[in-house]
């Protein structure tokens, strides 16, 4: 019996699904209201995330 209450839509499961994306540094600094010498003293200390380096240089938050 099919139900009406939940119908198996595209619409209905895009809306679930996350956007995966890298953040430059300046935007952390930004969106955090951190300086750049305060981030990496909190990564240090384990209380902020680590970066990923995706080049020589060039790191990205997630």
């Amino acid at each position: 019996m099919p139900s009406d209450f939940l119908p198996n839509t595209p619409a209905l499961d895009q809306q679930y699904q996350t956007v995966d994306f890298l953040i430059p540094r300046k935007t952390v600094e930004k969106l955090s209201g951190l300086s750049r010498a305060t981030i990496y003293r909190l990564i240090k200390l384990g209380k902020f995330p680590r970066p990923l380096s995706i080049g020589t240089g060039s790191v990205r938050w997630r």
